[in-house]
């Protein structure tokens, strides 16, 4: 999840009304066995800013307005009967399939939409309303749940689902949950052959509803203990500590959210007096998150001047660079732990880093993702995360 400035709606909010009816029609013209749902509540984003009628200007938000009076007329014509056609078509299915769509509408259009987006590239995504919620929250450095962690381990030869972690002061805690838990069901649905990501997702919901789990302690004793969903701030840097005399060592493992960079340079100023003369900061498995915060944290190691990172776009209009305005960086030895899911706002961070003869690297080879996303909010809730950039590192080299 990537980028990321929020695209603002102005007056382009008319021409979403046929999204869903312009998506389905590209399916079907491409032959693709995909019932596309939800025709009544049809929208439309241009995605092409080549289109007299629909221009992406520098900055932060869309324009509709056009440069000819004629254009926004021509185009309105096609869309129309494409609307119609597919309108038609979903009527034709949902009345005479066996099942209908209506019944599974937004799980069917969230296949068809991605199904079209995967021929353009490999990480631009239609997002459900629950889906896009979820990954707001993630930017944000937040959700709403108990406030724990679940891992799987296998115990007595059976796999289950244990907590490994109970914030304080959250939900779960204030409930009775503990560390080394074993949860057996979640509002009397039994999961003992569910993952740990399931069993996480199904634990998170809306702000104020209620979640039952069943849990197994470690003497053998079951409980049934109800949770009420709340905010709960998650962190990205989870920990910091001295190894040894004079080196430090910071976990930034959970993402790039709009905390991170706070986190960062909290958990560096309490090492730093503490005796910290040299950092291995930790980035394995961090998958990316907001560039703006890896790049903020890229600049307090590098001097003013120094390039960080450069993004080229369809056009050169959208072309930037990022240099350090940084007159007093953190000079201390670096070293910078990477694995092969260190990926994305993370590879940002390295390339800079390795780049700028900033720190040594060490680890497995990267994920490789050099595309950057915008995050798109739609009218119903949905999202999308449309590629728009791919980033260079300072030496040019393109990581996707």
């Amino acid at each position: 999840m990537e980028q990321f400035a929020i695209f603002q709606r102005t007056n382009w909010m008319d021409q979403m009304q046929n999204l869903r009816g312009a998506i389905a029609y590209f399916l079907i013209c491409c032959g693709l066995s995909v019932a596309v749902a939800g025709a009544q509540e049809s929208k439309s984003v241009p995605l092409n800013s080549d289109s007299p009628s629909f221009s992406l200007s520098t900055g932060s938000s869309f324009s509709a307005t056009g440069k000819s009076n004629s254009a926004p007329l021509a185009r309105a014509a096609p869309i129309k009967a494409i609307t119609s056609d597919v309108r038609e078509a979903m009527d034709i299915i949902d009345r005479n399939h066996i099942t209908g769509v209506q019944r599974n509408s937004e799980r069917v259009f969230a296949i068809a939409i991605n199904q079209m987006l995967r021929e353009l590239d490999p990480h631009s995504a239609y997002h459900t309303r629950s889906e896009f919620r979820e990954l707001t929250n993630d930017n944000l450095g937040q959700y709403f749940g108990a406030g724990i962690t679940v891992a799987d381990f296998k115990r007595d030869g059976k796999n289950g689902t244990y907590i490994i972690s109970v914030k304080k002061g959250t939900p779960a805690y204030i409930a009775g949950l503990r560390f080394g838990d074993k949860i057996t069901k979640i509002d009397q649905l039994n999961i003992q052959e569910r993952n740990s990501d399931e069993v996480r997702d199904r634990i998170r919901g809306p702000e104020g509803s209620s979640v039952t789990i069943e849990i197994e302690r470690a003497d053998g004793t079951r409980k049934s203990i109800s949770v009420r969903r709340d905010r709960v701030l998650q962190l990205t840097v989870p920990s910091s500590f001295l190894m040894k005399e004079g080196v430090g060592y910071i976990a930034l493992t959970e993402g790039f959210s709009y905390t991170t960079a706070t986190e960062f340079a909290s958990a560096l100023g309490r090492l730093k007096r503490s005796g910290m003369q040299a950092l291995v900061l930790d980035i394995r498995g961090n998958g990316g998150g907001l560039m703006t915060q890896a790049i903020n944290i890229a600049e307090t190691f590098l001097p003013a001047g120094r390039v960080i990172v450069s993004e080229r776009g369809r056009t050169r209009a959208v072309d930037r660079e990022w240099r350090s305005r940084n007159p007093h960086p953190e000079t201390m030895p670096l070293t910078v732990l990477v694995d092969e899911n260190t990926a994305s706002a993370s590879e940002i961070f390295t390339a800079a880093m390795q780049d700028n003869d900033r720190a040594v690297i060490v680890g497995a080879r990267t994920f490789g993702k050099g595309l950057v996303q915008d995050i798109i909010p739609l009218s119903d809730g949905s999202g999308l995360t449309l590629t728009s950039e791919r980033y260079y590192s300072p030496s040019g080299r393109s990581i996707q």
